[in-house]
Order: structure tokens, then C-alpha cells, then sequence
């Protein structure tokens, strides 16, 4: 039933995300970004388990994924001093979320935004990007993590960034995770639209 679900899920979020991902102008010269390896890396981690890695939640208090196991995850990675993509992809998001929640149930899911920008995007900073937002929900969780957990997170996820004159380069990517913590879809795009069945 849960496998289902994240099927389902990941389908009704693929149907309403617009397939545009790549990076924005400038790369980090040390690790340049490009749109081919961020998306391989992508796709190669469909199917892998995430690990047991420890963040924070808003509050400051540890927070483990492992917490949210037996339902499907949807989980964004953003940073907080972005002031264009990933804002439109959380405001978005919550969008489709309300959706399929509709959909499936307020507790069929739960959904995760974890600021990679580790040294900034404090528990404090994810607190003020969610409330700046009007996103206060039982089930979306907005974490902060250090320099391991989120190389962790990233690596299980296989979301790569690189810093850029603008701040980072990274795909607008979604995961959904199902509920055996297996990564079983990625997600791309920051666009979402209505569902076919509520157009008029």
C-alpha cells in the first residue's frame, strides 16, 4: 500500500512539475557544474537507501529521516539566501502538496526541506524561510544539517551543486523517497500547474 502510494505520489508530482532543470549562469572553478553529470548522478541514485544521518529541525533539536520511515518522503534540497528558484520551488510546492494531500490524506506523506547551504541555513534561518513563507505543517519538516550530514544527504540523494557568482548552481530537483527510505523518483522543474482533472 505504501509502495503504491509513492508510486502514485511521485507520479501526481511529475504531472504537474514543468521539465526545466539546469544550472544558472556561472560555475564554481573548482568544481565546475554541469547540467550532464548533475543529472547522471540524479538518475543513478534511484533505488538507493538512504542512510541514517542526523539534522535539525527547527528548533535545534536532532531530526533523522529514519523518524518518518513506513510513509513515502518528498524531499527538496534549497538554500535560504537564494532569492528566485528556490523560493518559487517551495511556494510551488506547497502547492501541489495541498493537492495531494487532498488527494491522499494529510498524514499519507510527509515532506522534507533541507537548507545544503550548511554554514547559513541554520535551524534559525530554515525557521524564517518557512514562516516567510506561510508554510507551517505537522508533517514538512525544514532541517539544517553540518558539513557531513548534508555531503551525506546529497550523496544519498545525488543532488550536486557548485558555487557560483550567483550563489549555487544545482538542478531543480525533487526526490520522492518511499517508505522503505529507498529513493524511488526525481523529480525536475520549479513550475507546478493544476492537475488535468481540475482544469475546467
Amino acid at each position: 500500500m505504501n509502495a503504491r502510494l509513492a508510486a502514485i505520489l511521485g507520479a501526481a508530482v511529475l504531472s504537474l512539475t514543468a521539465a526545466q532543470a539546469g544550472p544558472t549562469e556561472g560555475q564554481s572553478e573548482e568544481q565546475p557544474f554541469t547540467h550532464e553529470a548533475a543529472l547522471a548522478a540524479s538518475q543513478g541514485a534511484i533505488g538507493r537507501m538512504l542512510g541514517d544521518t542526523t539534522f535539525r529541525d527547527t528548533q535545534g533539536q536532532p531530526f533523522t529521516l529514519q523518524q518518518l520511515a513506513g510513509k513515502p518522503i518528498v524531499v527538496s534540497l534549497i538554500y535560504t539566501n537564494c532569492h528566485h528558484i528556490c523560493p518559487l520551488i517551495t511556494k510551488n510546492l506547497e502547492k501541489t502538496v495541498a493537492i495531494a494531500r487532498d488527494a491522499f490524506g494529510e498524514d499519507a506523506f510527509s515532506v522534507v526541506s533541507i537548507g545544503f547551504d550548511w554554514p547559513i541555513d541554520t535551524p534559525e534561518q530554515m525557521r524564517v524561510y518557512a514562516s516567510s513563507r506561510g508554510i507551517d505543517q505537522g508533517n514538512w519538516h525544514f532541517l539544517s544539517g553540518d558539513e557531513t550530514s548534508i555531503a551525506a544527504i546529497t550523496d544519498d540523494l545525488g543532488f550536486h551543486y557548485a558555487a557560483s557568482a550567483k550563489g549555487y548552481d544545482h538542478l531543480s530537483q525533487t526526490t520522492i523517497v518511499d517508505h522503505n527510505g529507498r529513493v524511488y523518483r526525481q523529480v525536475y522543474g520549479q513550475d507546478f500547474g493544476a492537475p488535468p482533472w481540475l482544469s475546467p
